[in-house]
């Protein structure tokens, strides 16, 4: 399926989902549930390999730039999701489906684990560090422009 294709499902996707009124959102039934989270795992992880690749391609380097990247760039997403989606059903699709999916600390232990079976502590330090400090900062910033957009502290 071409990338097109799949950004234009996952739009329709998000403005089925808006539709919801919140209050249908607590019978929604566990199918449902499960098809937006999975559905959203999968663009997620799609985008993610896109990204991440295309990142690794240019960067031609030792350090994985590219997960790294994702990741970041998920969690400042994640910040900014947790700050503005209300509705449990758009959480359920974007924060727990698109974004799990997309960010990949699993990827990272794995990632962390090869370059120091490779002997290349000096790199696993680096990743380490980057990626849980720069993960940390950027959810907090998601938070804070959040905070600023809406004129008043998350809840």
């Amino acid at each position: 399926m071409p990338f097109a294709l799949k950004a234009k499902l996952a739009g329709r996707i998000l403005s089925l989902c808006a539709q919801v009124p919140a209050h249908t959102v607590s019978a929604m039934s566990t199918v449902l549930t499960y098809l937006l989270i999975g559905t959203g795992s999968a663009l997620g992880g799609m985008f993610r390999y896109l990204l991440s690749t295309l990142i690794d391609h240019h960067e031609r380097s030792s350090f994985p730039w590219g997960i790294l990247i994702v990741n970041l760039i998920g969690c400042l997403a994640m910040g900014l999701a947790f700050g503005l989606i209300e509705k449990t059903h758009m959480k359920l699709f974007f924060m727990t489906g698109i974004l799990g999916g997309f960010t990949t600390f699993s990827a990272f232990s794995l990632i962390t684990l090869e370059l120091a079976q490779r002997g290349r502590w000096d790199l696993a330090g680096a990743y380490i560090a980057a990626s849980v400090l720069g993960c940390l900062f950027a959810v907090w910033l998601g938070l804070i422009i959040t905070t600023t957009v809406k004129g008043a502290p998350i809840q």
